[in-house]
């Protein structure tokens, strides 16, 4: 755990997916924050971590660490580990899908 981060209760520690934009000739580049207008409206990610209580109340398929996942839009707030990376801690119902083949 080198993000340093233990979710409680019925949290959930997520990596958002890096925002990139194609240039005209193809190329990938990083998006700048202030061009999307808010890195928040960012809304896929991976799955991290999760407390004891995390998912404990769901009847229905439940992601795995390392799931890539789609979550609701603004879920949750930002939080920086202890690796320098900027995650997102939110509540487990803030999850809307499990993506790809995790299913």
């Amino acid at each position: 755990m080198s993000h340093g981060i233990k979710p409680v209760e019925y949290k959930v520690l997520i990596l958002p997916d890096t925002i990139e934009e194609k240039a005209g000739t193809g190329i990938i580049v990083k998006a700048e924050i202030t061009k999307k207008g808010d890195e928040r409206m960012q809304t896929r990610g991976t799955l991290i971590d999760f407390s004891d209580m995390g998912f404990s109340d769901w009847k229905c398929d439940t992601p795995v660490r390392g799931s890539r996942v789609e979550y609701a839009m603004y879920a949750g707030q930002k939080i920086i580990g202890a690796d320098g990376q900027a995650y997102r801690l939110m509540n487990d119902k803030d999850i809307a899908a499990i993506l790809g083949e995790d299913l």
